[in-house]
């Protein structure tokens, strides 16, 4: 702008001999606009393709029980009440409670920041363990918070909530409403 100025002051003086000072400042604010034009839609292709990925990452396909077989579905499509397979190398996207399982651990750090994996029993395990006369020591967990990675194990749970109801969606819940 500075150069441009100076230029059609030079340019419209009185006594000028050259009328052309005014090209300089032109052709500089020329180049700024073209490279700021060039950069949006650099950053306008980068979100865009960035967005598509997040959308093909959160809407993967998990496995649940319906009509008595394994079912691959959309992880929006899972609802309370559906039997949800659990196999190591999976993220629950909803909060469960496990059903029955062998040797099943989680890691619930994304949630509860415990870096050390959880181990999870069967609910019905769980409840007898709680008897009259048993010695209760809090290490019977049938509770998958969703979020949680299986590390180890395989399992079938009864899923208890999804989306904002689930523990992780009360979380980001709890972000946007912060923000």
């Amino acid at each position: 702008m500075v150069s441009l100025s100076l230029g059609l002051y030079q340019t419209f003086r009185p006594g000028s001999p050259n009328k052309l000072e005014w090209i300089e400042g032109v052709a500089i604010l020329t180049a700024v606009a073209i490279a700021t034009v060039a950069q949006s839609l650099n950053d306008y292709q980068t979100e865009r393709q960035f967005r598509k990925l997040n959308k093909k990452k959160e809407g993967r396909n998990i496995k649940v029980v319906r009509g008595g077989r394994p079912v691959l579905i959309s992880i929006y499509d899972v609802v309370v009440g559906d039997i949800l397979l659990l196999e190591p190398g999976d993220i629950v996207p909803v909060d469960v409670v496990l059903a029955e399982g062998h040797n099943v651990r989680c890691d619930e750090s994304s949630i509860t920041g415990e870096s050390d994996s959880m181990r999870k029993v069967p609910a019905d395990f769980a409840l007898e363990s709680t008897a009259p006369g048993f010695p209760f020591t809090g290490r019977f967990d049938p509770y998958i918070l969703s979020g949680s990675k299986v590390e180890e194990g395989v399992g079938r749970g009864i899923v208890t909530a999804v989306g904002p109801n689930s523990c992780y969606g009360k979380t980001l819940m709890g972000n946007l409403k912060a923000q």
